[in-house]
């Protein structure tokens, strides 16, 4: 027994076994962490020049790449959000399918509501016309992809811990960009703020 307790053989691999655990869950940790911010930054640029093509009329005016006026958030999903050649700045790993959009008017700058609580199943998709000051949210429901690592994947009850949402069947990191901005005055437009 004596002979047992001062072998030293293999002593750094029960070193390394112990100290690599923490380790790779932290690099983990960093490395979902910078994807999360990345993909905001992304987020954020893609949103600035989407408003763009609201606060130049384009939407109303019909002079979007479809040549007909934008009336449905999912058709300017599709036509602005997800055209490469007119939001240049979403990243490629992000699902343009997935992405929440409300446009919202609003009387004047001082009636902007822009509480950090929304639900993305009462979404509107107003422009306005000319001169409206306007409100966009872009919400992007980013998969977490380390949950392991967070004590949700912990507690049998399911109660969040870290800043993640249940949304759409599985926990979500929801990334919210918003433009606050009013529209130029783009010519005569039938719709009022």
């Amino acid at each position: 027994m004596r002979r047992f307790a001062r072998n030293s053989d293999g002593v750094t691999a029960v070193e390394f076994a112990i100290v690599s655990v923490p380790f790779l869950g932290l690099l983990f940790a960093i490395f979902e962490t910078a994807l999360v911010f990345f993909t905001q930054q992304g987020l954020e640029a893609a949103t600035a020049d989407a408003a763009r093509v609201i606060m130049t009329g384009q939407t109303v005016t019909g002079t979007t790449v479809s040549g007909t006026a934008l009336n449905s958030s999912a058709a300017f999903r599709s036509q602005v959000m997800c055209n490469a050649s007119i939001v240049k700045s979403l990243p490629s790993f992000i699902n343009c399918n997935n992405l929440i959009i409300d446009v919202r008017n609003q009387s004047t700058f001082a009636s902007v509501d822009l509480s950090k609580t929304f639900d993305p199943n009462t979404t509107v998709f107003q422009t306005g016309g000319a001169n409206c000051v306007v409100v966009m949210r872009i919400i992007y429901p980013m998969p977490v992809y380390l949950s392991f690592l967070t004590a949700n994947g912990l507690v049998a009850n399911g109660v969040n811990h870290s800043g993640q949402t249940n949304y759409g069947g599985g926990w979500k990191h929801m990334l919210m960009a918003t433009q606050v901005f009013r529209n130029e005055p783009f010519g005569n437009s039938a719709t009022s703020c």
